[in-house]
């Protein structure tokens, strides 16, 4: 009863109790994965604060990559891209942001995190030309100064969202 009257009065006052961030399912070949991606872009837009988007020239992950995933592959590619995110970007951060935008790596961290598990326990498998392109992301990634490589992972991160915001 406490509680009906609690919220009858924040009604009537008009206010209303926290509300969930939504939830989005994300199907690929038949396996899902669930991801906030509201949330995931307010802790990535605050990250960018204090991030550069250095060299033009140079891209980790492109549009032109993504849309080239074949749909078959695109489960493994992504949970791929996750595990590249979790273990070689955001470790690293830490050693390259400052303190107040590194409170968001941990959400995004845990998210990508969670998204590679639940897409792993699909058994979804790459094919050659899709490991192709998981390696050359991660030699580009490599091949940078370790500031400028999580820096240009981060903005890049952008388009991946795009990307998995159209696989909706």
């Amino acid at each position: 009863m406490r509680v009906a009257v609690s919220l009858l009065c924040l009604l009537v006052l008009g206010l209303r109790p926290a509300e969930a961030k939504p939830l989005q399912h994300l199907t690929l070949q038949g396996c899902s994965a669930n991801i906030r991606l509201l949330e995931v872009r307010k802790h990535l837009t605050a990250m960018l604060q204090h991030v550069t988007d250095g060299d033009p020239d140079i891209a980790i992950i492109t549009n032109r990559v993504l849309n080239s995933v074949k749909e078959s592959d695109r489960c493994c590619f992504l949970r791929e891209l996750a595990e590249f995110y979790v273990r070689g970007v955001f470790t690293q951060c830490n050693a390259v942001l400052p303190l107040h935008a590194r409170k968001h790596g941990s959400p995004l961290a845990n998210t990508f995190y969670i998204m590679s598990q639940d897409l792993q326990a699909c058994g979804c498998e790459c094919e050659g030309e899709t490991l192709l392109k998981i390696q050359h992301i991660r030699r580009t990634f490599e091949k940078m100064e370790k500031g400028a490589g999580v820096e240009k992972a981060l903005c890049d991160l952008e388009i991946l969202l795009s990307w998995m915001e159209h696989q909706l």
